[in-house]
């Protein structure tokens, strides 16, 4: 049986955390594909010196550089590898990493060739994070006798050459894993490889989005025809909120595909939204836990709940609670109600060519309402500069007013309740919220979720009191 076992950017920080994931890899050994994330903060880091290799700040440049190079130097010594294999490939990685910068540099004109090196340049921390890993789970196997390989995942994850979030090629993935990796996973052998990145017919490194380990995990899983998929992370499982935000919240142990997708799109945090899409297709369940504390157990996630819940003992209609920060809410004014789709088109039409997600569109006779999710572009320092941009646009066809800095809260429920009758419910809660302004409460199309548009500066005192209300008294 093959599992795969994906171990995020803060399990393998360092190799005090990397120790504590190849403990997890020994006791169970059917974890046999091994998906690595780069080191916590690294790809925000590589970002940033994209960043300053576009604004041609050498001094930046260089002192980011140094410091990657250092840390993971740092990392392999501690491994005290034989031979200067660890320091060899670190330099390997760091002439790359100077070349491509000025890659970047050349190409400060050319937006889609900025893109272009820029993944190749996001590629050097999981290149090098699953590289470490891939040495010291070795070394700390030995005595199990296993042959394990290192494999670039860039040419085995196939996807086109969309710069920035590719979209994988399942078809070729599948093909290529077929050909190459089933091969290497017969017996006992094991490989080591890397999430985030893929690569092109042509040769060319593609990232395929933000917090995209999760999701190369499940398309491997697909590939390979996996019985399990394993993330593991540094919470246990997925819990009815943010546990940063909310001590309290509880951990969720069986939850099904359909509901886990819901609680993703709501803004949970432990999963990729598009993880579980491969899983669905192929019915693999998904297991969350922490790799600090395995023995406590975590959330396993299947196309029906596997220990399904006793509907008389449920009490809270709801299953988790997530927020999306970074919303913006347009208000279009409708001049003439008779050329309202006219209207609705050309908004439309501006919306996908400036790449934004929409929650939530209504009209009425006298204006367009539109909340726009902007958390994608999380990477972007400056979001005003884009939103002005939109308003702008908009403007150009109809007055549009502009309201930023708000968050969307989104309660998923247990699929067994009166949806009417929880919105009333949630109505009279939000009454109590005198001090706060709620700007807009809806509910999803088939009523399975209830969000509610706050400001940012709001939203946690919001959470907090929705959590305690809905969840804790329950």
């Amino acid at each position: 049986m093959i599992t795969v076992a994906k171990f995020g950017g803060t399990s393998v920080a360092n190799i005090e955390r990397m120790v504590e994931c190849f403990k997890v890899i020994e006791e169970d050994l059917d974890s046999k594909l091994i998906v690595i994330s780069a080191t916590a903060k690294t790809t925000n880091q590589l970002l940033e010196l994209s960043k300053n290799c576009q604004t041609l700040n050498h001094i930046k440049k260089n002192e980011i550089i140094e410091a990657f190079y250092n840390r993971h130097k740092e990392m392999v010594l501690q491994l005290e590898l034989q031979k200067n294999e660890g320091e060899e490939f670190l330099n390997s990685i760091l002439e790359r990493l100077k070349i491509t910068c000025e890659n970047i540099e050349k190409s400060s004109k050319n937006p889609q060739d900025i893109l272009k090196w820029q993944d190749e340049l996001l590629s050097y921390g999981e290149l090098v994070s699953s590289r470490i890993f891939y040495w010291g789970l070795k070394r700390h196997l030995i005595h199990h006798k296993l042959t394990i390989h290192w494999v670039n995942a860039p040419t085995i994850l196939r996807t086109d050459a969309q710069f920035g979030k590719a979209v994988p090629d399942i078809a070729k993935t599948r093909e290529i894993c077929k050909a190459h990796v089933a091969p290497l996973l017969k017996l006992s052998n094991m490989i080591v490889t890397q999430g985030f990145i893929g690569g092109t017919a042509e040769g060319a490194t593609t990232t395929i989005g933000r917090e995209g380990s999760d999701y190369s995990a499940a398309l491997f899983a697909e590939a390979v025809d996996a019985k399990i998929i394993k993330i593991w992370t540094d919470v246990t499982g997925v819990f009815s909120s943010d546990p940063k935000l909310i001590p309290t919240a509880r951990v969720i142990p069986h939850i099904s595909f359909a509901k886990a997708h819901e609680l993703c799109i709501a803004g949970a945090k432990v999963l990729h939204p598009d993880t579980l899409l491969p899983a669905i297709r192929s019915n693999i369940p998904v297991f969350v836990g922490a790799t600090p504390r395995p023995e406590l157990g975590g959330t396993w996630i299947g196309r029906t709940s596997i220990d399904p819940v006793n509907k008389s003992n449920v009490k809270t209609p709801f299953l988790g609670l997530g927020v999306r920060k970074r919303q913006v809410l347009l208000s279009i004014t409708i001049e003439n109600s008779l050329v309202k789709n006219e209207l609705l088109s050309k908004v439309f039409h501006i919306l996908k060519s400036s790449d934004f997600d929409c929650d939530l569109v209504t009209t009425s006779d006298t204006n367009i309402i539109i909340v726009v999710d902007m958390s994608r572009l999380e990477h972007i320092e400056n979001l005003n500069l884009v939103t002005d941009s939109l308003v702008s646009e908009l403007t150009k066809i109809a007055p549009t007013s502009i309201e930023k800095q708000l968050s969307l809260i989104t309660l998923v429920d247990q699929g067994n309740f009166s949806s009417s009758k929880i919105f009333a419910q949630i109505i009279d809660e939000v009454k109590t919220l005198k001090d706060f302004n709620v700007r807009l409460i809806f509910k999803s199309l088939g009523g399975h979720s209830i969000s509610l548009l706050t400001f940012e500066k709001d939203v946690e005192l919001i959470t907090r009191r929705l959590h305690h209300v809905f969840f804790e008294q329950s």
